[in-house]
């Protein structure tokens, strides 16, 4: 339950809110003692708290003394009376701050990064909190290894995604690379191997020091790829930096589309990005000559005239 002040000056009355902790700290709530639960571990004050079911107390100071909380393992209680201090799990200082009068006490869970949240009580104008944190990492591996355990076992794109997360967070490395194989053959249902699969395998070879490997299997991805998946690995390889990797695949998409559009395009926008207008100005009217689609043939060829623009003014 959550007491109201009803016109009191709750905190100034040790009949409501008890100091110290003894018979017992003080529930923090009405009726049966505040629980909360997490389901993976978590820390609380930078103290690590196993998952599971606990009651919450609070030791509140004298006069303007700290505040403690207190998470106890026996989380069903009726109040404080029962407490047993040997069952408690973690005790941590909390910070006391001032705040907007609140009527009820109320409990809130504010994120504060990612990986971190606060634990908040208000009651009246004085708020107390608590930093709680999780290995957001070790999470979601846990439960990426729970779902491929059930139905996802039977989907390639589950596999790919998981190794794809674990690649895109630098974690778990040698784990995903077992994940990006059943990607390519999962288990009783066999799929052929994709450009994208094959490409998250041999990034993951990559980022392990597997050069050789992830040459080999690099080079496969580049051989099933459509112009469209060539071009993403372009565009990833040059916001990356590898300027001399977004040009090699670039060059391969060219040679392997010449009839496709969007390889031309990609290469105007690469000789754009250079600073070789003339050159763009050649990839675009190539692009606008092999596309078929009315709207897409206007926007370059309008890329097209604005580029000329810009070459008659300089000149």
């Amino acid at each position: 339950s959550s007491p109201a002040l009803s016109g009191r000056d709750v905190l100034a009355d040790a009949n409501v809110v008890p100091r110290g902790e003894q018979p017992g700290p003080w529930r923090a709530g009405a009726d049966e003692a505040t629980t909360r639960s997490t389901s993976t571990d978590i820390t609380g004050g930078g103290q690590p708290l196993a998952a599971g079911s606990y009651s919450l107390f609070v030791i509140v100071g004298e006069g303007s003394g700290p505040w403690t909380l207190v998470v106890n393992r026996q989380a069903e209680q009726w109040g404080s009376y029962f407490y047993d201090k040997a069952h408690d799990a973690l005790r941590v200082p909390l910070t006391l701050t001032e705040g907007p009068k609140a009527e009820r006490l109320s409990y809130a869970l504010v994120p504060t990064a990612p990986n971190a949240a606060e634990l908040r009580l208000h009651w009246g104008t004085r708020q107390a909190s608590v930093s709680l944190g999780v290995d957001l990492n070790a999470t979601v591996v846990a439960d990426l290894r729970r779902q491929l355990k059930g139905a996802e076992a039977f989907n390639s794109l589950a596999w790919n995604a998981a190794a794809e997360w674990c690649l895109a967070q630098n974690t778990n490395l040698d784990e995903a690379l077992t994940w990006a194989a059943r990607a390519i053959q999962p288990p009783l249902s066999p799929a052929s191997p994709t450009a994208t699969t094959l490409g998250t395998k041999a990034a993951i070879l990559a980022k392990l020091n597997r050069k050789a490997e992830a040459d080999a299997v690099d080079q496969q991805a580049l051989e099933l790829s459509t112009a469209q998946e060539l071009l993403n690995r372009t565009a990833v390889a040059y916001r990356g930096g590898d300027k001399a990797r977004a040009k090699a695949t670039l060059d391969y998409a060219l040679k392997k589309y010449p009839t496709a559009w969007e390889p031309a395009n990609a290469q105007g926008f690469w000789h754009r990005m250079e600073g070789n207008l003339e050159q763009a100005v050649a990839s675009y009217k190539k692009a606008s000559e092999l596309c078929s689609d009315a709207q897409i043939k206007a926007s370059l060829q309008a890329r097209v005239k604005s580029l000329e623009e810009q070459l008659k003014g300089k000149k």
